[in-house]
Parts: C-alpha cells; sequence; structure tokens
C-alpha cells in the first residue's frame, strides 16, 4: 500500500506545479456542461516459489461515458477484470481463472476535485476456469453495484489524472458447469484502488 500512498503525494506535488503552469481551473470548467471519458486501472501481481510455485495477476479495467450537468455526472460504465492464477510442480502447470465483465448506469456528484460516483451493473457475468479440478463455470442473471470515491488533479484544461478507491457487489442467480444448471444466490464482493484519467470534451 505505500506504493499508492507515495503516488498519491506524487500526483498532489505534480497537480500543485501544473495548476501553476495551466491556472486552477474555474468553476465553469469543473461543473460546466460537457462531456466526460473517464478511464480507471488497477494491476496487482504476485510469484511464490514454495513446493508448487504460484503466479497471481489480477488486471481491472473500467470506462466510463457520460454529460457532466452543473457538477452532476450521468454516464454508462464499462468494468472488466480478469484475475489468473498459475500453479507449476515440476513440468507442470495448471491454470485458474476468473473474468468478469458488466456494464451500467451511473450517476454521481463532483464536489470541485473531489467526487463520488455510483454505478448499477445490468446482468454481469463471471467465467471460472479451473484446470486444477477441470471445471469451467459461469455464473450469470444478476446485478451489480459500485461505490467509487476519488481526487483528480487537472493537469491541462481538458485532462486531469487522479486516485480513487471503489467498492463493488455482485450478485448471481444461476450458474452452469458444463449441462448441469444450478441456481441459488453467489456473491462477490471487492475494494480496489484505482488510477483514473479523466478526459473532458
Amino acid at each position: 500500500m505505500s506504493f499508492w500512498v507515495i503516488l498519491f503525494v506524487s500526483l498532489f506535488s505534480f497537480s500543485s506545479s501544473a495548476q501553476e503552469s495551466f491556472g486552477a481551473p474555474d468553476s465553469s470548467s469543473s461543473h460546466g456542461d460537457q462531456f466526460l471519458i473517464n478511464l480507471s486501472f488497477f494491476y496487482t501481481g504476485d510469484n511464490f516459489e514454495l513446493s508448487v510455485d504460484r503466479k497471481r495477476t489480477d488486471t481491472l479495467i473500467q470506462g466510463t461515458l457520460g454529460l457532466i450537468y452543473n457538477g452532476w455526472l450521468f454516464g454508462l460504465t464499462y468494468d472488466s477484470d480478469v484475475e489468473k492464477q498459475s500453479f507449476t510442480s515440476g513440468n507442470t502447470t495448471q491454470d485458474v481463472s476468473w473474468t468478469r465483465a458488466a456494464y451500467g448506469p451511473t450517476v454521481g456528484y463532483f464536489f470541485s476535485d473531489f467526487y463520488a460516483h455510483l454505478s448499477y451493473f445490468i446482468d454481469p457475468t463471471l467465467n471460472t476456469v479451473d484446470d486444477l479440478n477441470n471445471v469451467n463455470t459461469k455464473y450469470s442473471r444478476g446485478s451489480g453495484l459500485q461505490l467509487a470515491v476519488g481526487y483528480n488533479y487537472r493537469i491541462a484544461p481538458s485532462f486531469a489524472l487522479g486516485l480513487q478507491v471503489a467498492y463493488r457487489s455482485f450478485q448471481y442467480s444461476q450458474s452452469v458447469v458444463g449441462t448441469t444448471t444450478t441456481t441459488g444466490t453467489f456473491r462477490q464482493a471487492m475494494v480496489d484502488p484505482m488510477l483514473t484519467l479523466f478526459i473532458y470534451l
């Protein structure tokens, strides 16, 4: 987590110098009517060399296209998350992966440079591939929610960089393994820090 603290301080320092160069954004540029493209990214990975070696990566990419009106954001968000784990013992490698895709409407508000966005995901899907147990599963027929709060740093009149923390919760009501369909309640929940890029049009 120290990496994110260092990055946050660095971006804050850069923001101060950038605002001296470009001028601090006025209220019309921050809250005026304009289109917004918001791209967010998170990546983590680790590698363990034990009796069974394990390598893990998790890549989260999210994009929002919307309209800012009097400080309010109305838009559409697409969310993609791919997590992979590889287990190696001798010459044998087996993989386990989780791939989630979701989209839905987003509403939010900008408090100057701070913001809070709430997204509702419509029928997200989660596909798991498990080579260890030779099982592939698809979860569907559910919904999801996301609450993202963050701070963006204006580095140019039409661009801002920042950090956000996003809480996501997903619920699925159906799982399919091969030709077997099971109904029930299957849940996911996570909290992720993300780098963000704002493009104002």
